[in-house]
This record gives structure tokens, sequence and C-alpha cells, in this order.
């Protein structure tokens, strides 16, 4: 017991260096992971395209369906259409789900290999001010949660300044024909 205490003052008494590190700040204000942002964002549009597109030809095949049968025309005929409408349908469904998927597993690699970046950089820091322990504030990139911190201690625009520096070749583009059917 006299031992752990020993230990434990010893500790108490040693000064620690903390700074502390807004990782959505960092995100917000880094071309690169803006530069994604924009693509995800265009890459969306035009998937909304497509699907936009298709789903008009979807409804034609049905409003062809509905006029059959208010004429009461050949039901193999009526078949056909609604086996072509049921088809077109579930392509439609799994071009959506492998788009989301594609743009989901793309956003959360780039977000880790920037990740990896930071936590680089802020190590790189840390060693050089001779600090010993850094805090994300404010975040929900890293997951973190402080009461009260003081700005003479925020590194944020360090890293920030270092990472635009640093040039990071990331594969930016999703395939929008793509479509899961593969």
């Amino acid at each position: 017991f006299i031992m752990l205490f020993t230990s434990f003052c010893s500790f108490a008494s040693a000064k620690v260096n903390i700074a502390y590190i807004n990782a959505d700040k960092v995100f917000n204000n880094f071309s690169t992971w803006n530069n994604f942002v924009k693509k995800i964002e265009q890459h969306s549009i035009k998937v909304r395209d497509i699907v936009t597109k298709k789903e008009k030809d979807i409804e034609k095949i049905w409003f062809k369906i509905k006029k059959m049968r208010d004429n009461k025309q050949d039901t193999n005929k009526i078949s056909v259409l609604e086996k072509d409408f049921k088809e077109k349908n579930i392509k439609l469904q799994k071009y959506v789900q492998y788009q989301k998927k594609q743009m989901d597993i793309k956003y959360i690699n780039i977000k880790g290999q920037i990740q990896g970046k930071i936590t680089k950089i802020i190590n790189k820091i840390a060693k050089n001010e001779k600090i010993d322990m850094v805090i994300n504030t404010n975040s929900v990139s890293f997951n973190s949660y402080v009461v009260y911190l003081n700005n003479r201690v925020d590194i944020t625009d360090k890293v920030i300044e270092i990472l635009n520096k640093e040039k990071m070749n990331l594969k930016l583009l999703i395939d929008v024909n793509g479509d899961g059917n593969e």
C-alpha cells in the first residue's frame, strides 16, 4: 500500500502538459475533405437523376398495364408487362442500395484515412512541443467530452495548417453506373 501511495503521489505532483484539438474544425477546414464532400454531393445528384429517369420509365409501364387492364386487353400481354415492371423495380432497388453502400464505404474509408493523417500530425506536434496529452473536444468526428479547456492549449489551427500543406492522394470518385447487379 505504501508503495502504491508513493507512486500515486509522485505521479500527481508531476507536471503534465495537456493540449486539445477540435477535430470537427480540422475536418471543416481541410480542403481535401471539403473536395470529397463536394464530390459525394455531385455523385448523389447524378444518382438521383438516374433514379428519377428509371422511376419515370417504370411509371410508364405501370400506366400501360393499368390502361390494358381497364380496356380488358390480352392477359398474356399484361403478364409480360407486369413481369417487366417487377424486374425493373427490383433492379432499381438494387441500384439504389448499391450506390448507397458504395458511398458509405467510400465515406468511411476516406474519413478513416484522414483521421489517421490527423493523428500522425497531432503526434508530431505533441512530441515537438513536449505535450503529454491531446484531448479532442466538442466533436462528432472522434467522440470526446470535455467540460472546460483554456484556448491557450488549443493546437487545432496548427493541425489544420500542417494538414493542408501535406497532400493526400485519395480516390474520390464512385461509378454512378455501378448497379450491384454484376
